[in-house]
This record gives structure tokens, sequence and C-alpha cells, in this order.
């Protein structure tokens, strides 16, 4: 049984991933689609695993597992930004390229806001910070008796801040996302609703998931608690990550699909990384003009394409080089 949970959690971070790479690939029906669900996955999935641990402990783990490769990421973003303004004949600016990626990895938030400052956003490696934070406020209350009541008005604080200030390290992104983390750990106190379904369970959630995603398309963005609807996104999100931790569990009877998405879910950490690299350094629109490709369906599956081979080759090279293995926690296999 052991086995099993672990191997069809990671086809899970595996979907998970391949989704976060689609709705960055340009294809509207595609963002449409994963915006519902994507990172509410990642943090159910979190919840899954959350016990109860010493508060030193947990700080520590999750500073090695989550905030150390967060750092090495953002040195190579700010090392290469100042290797492009080098490459592209703008000497004079790399000071100031140094200085504003410095500023937006210190702040750690996912969007650019200009009220009531000026924040550069570091980009999707915004995920590493929230996902620290909503574990360790999580670890807080996981033993309370009023946990619920916590998660709840944590989550209404972390959403109704972000209208008047952004909190450095997403943090109001994690207050919100513990609503996730608390659907995770629900589905781990009660096993059966995901390793024994009934039928009825996984039809009803996609008709939920269904709707929501009808009433508010895919307008769900945690990473700056946006929402037109909140409980309305929280049930789509909720219930399309359980659509995908049960298909897991059939993909897991495939072997080819199986092995493939296992792989893309136990690195899912590094492919981020690399993800946001390329993310910022990689024109891939400028590409496909110079290609002669015309901007639509085409062009977003080249880049999704592109995106996919390009994280994967990350994976391979870190996966080589000791150093990197140890930064980001590749040197053994460890449980998602």
């Amino acid at each position: 049984m052991e086995k099993k949970r672990i191997g069809y959690f990671d086809i899970a971070k595996g979907i998970g991933i391949l989704c976060v790479i689609l709705g960055h690939s340009s294809i509207r029906m595609a963002i449409m689609l994963v915006f519902t669900f994507h990172m509410p996955l990642f943090f159910m999935i979190s919840g899954f695993f959350m016990k109860k641990q010493d508060l030193g402990s947990l700080c520590r783990d999750k500073f090695r597992r989550l905030i150390v490769p967060y750092m090495a990421t953002c040195v190579s973003i700010i090392f290469l930004a100042a290797l492009s303004a080098v490459f592209t004949g703008r000497t004079s600016d790399i000071g100031k390229e140094v200085l504003s990626w410095s500023y937006a990895a210190l702040y750690g938030s996912g969007n650019t806001y200009t009220q009531p400052f000026y924040i550069k956003a570091i980009g999707a490696i915004w995920f590493l910070p929230a996902m620290f934070w909503a574990s360790i406020l999580y670890g807080v209350l996981i033993d309370k008796k009023w946990c619920l009541l916590g998660v709840i008005l944590l989550a209404l604080i972390g959403y109704w801040t972000v209208r008047y200030v952004y909190l450095p390290w997403s943090i109001q992104s994690a207050m919100l996302a513990l609503v996730f983390v608390c659907a995770g750990r629900g589905l781990r106190i009660k096993k059966q609703i995901l390793e024994r379904p009934k039928i009825w369970w996984p039809v009803a959630a996609f008709v939920l998931w269904a709707v929501c995603l009808y009433l508010d398309r895919g307008r769900f963005y945690l990473v700056g608690n946006y929402s037109e609807d909140l409980l309305v996104d929280i049930s789509g999100g909720a219930a399309g990550s359980y659509l995908v931790l049960v298909s897991a569990q059939m993909f897991e009877k495939l072997p080819k699909i199986n092995a493939s998405l296992k792989w893309f879910g136990r690195y899912s950490l590094i492919i981020l990384c690399f993800h946001v690299v390329e993310l910022t350094f990689v024109p891939w629109k400028e590409i496909w003009a110079m290609a002669g490709i015309e901007r639509g369906l085409i062009s977003g599956c080249l880049t999704f394409l592109g995106k996919v081979v390009w994280c994967s080759l990350g994976v391979c090279l870190v996966l080589r080089v000791r150093p990197l293995a140890s930064i980001f926690g590749a040197e053994k296999k460890d449980s998602p």
C-alpha cells in the first residue's frame, strides 16, 4: 500500500508540473483548464503528507527542501540577467539588472506590483516560499482542536489583505493555500475517499469542477489571491485536484505512461526551477516569429514541447552534477 501510494502521488505531481508548463505555453483553452487546479493540487499533496512535527525540525526540513533550491535558482537568474546585459551590449545596465532581480528574489513575489511600492515579480518560483509558509503555518495548527477555524481565518486574512499590501515571500498566497493543505490532510484521514472511492465520488467531483470551470473560466490566480468568486474557485480547485489524484491511480496501471509521469513527478521541483529560468530568458514568441510560425495553437504546442525538453535537460544536468543534486535534494529518492 505504501509503494502504491507513493507511486500514484508521483504520477499526480507529474501531471501537475506538466500542467504548470502547459499553463505558460500561450494555449488559451489549456490555461482556462489548468489554472482551476494545478496550484491547489500541489498544496493538497503536501497536506496529505503533513504530520505532527517539532516546529524547529519542520522549519529546517522545509528550508532545506524549498528555500535552498529557491535561493539557488534566484542566484542563477541574477547571474544570467547580468550575462544577458553583457551579450546584448547593455553593460551600463548590469548593476541595475543585478539590483532589480536581487530585490525580486528577496521579496519573493509572484506578481509585479506598483502599489503601495514597486515589487518586481520573481516569477513562477513564488510557489516555493509560499509552500514553505503554508507548511509552517499548518504545522503550527495541525494538532489544535481549532485547526479548521484557524485555517479559515488565515485564508480570509490572506485573501483580503492582498488588496492593500503584498507581503514578502508570498505569505498571503500561503495563507489562502492552507485551505488546500487542510483538504489534503482530510484525504489522509479519510483514505477510502481517495484509495477506495465509490463511483459517484469522482463523478460528483467532475461535475463540481466542470461547473466551477464554466462559472469562472480558469480565472483563479493563487499567485496573487485573485478570485472573482472565492467559494467557486476553492471548490473547483479541490475537486479538480481530487480528480487528478484518482486519475493518477488509473495511470499507474499503464506502464509507459506510469514511468514517464513518475519521472516528471519525482523531479518536479527541479523542473519548476528550470522552467522559471526558461520563462525569464527564452523568448519563444520571437523564436517562432523568426521561424515564420504565426501565433496560435501550433506555436503554443511547440512552445510547450520546447519547455518540456528544456526542463528535462535541466533534470539530467542536475542529476549528473553532484553539488547541484545536493542543492535540489536529488541525491536520494524522497517520497512526495
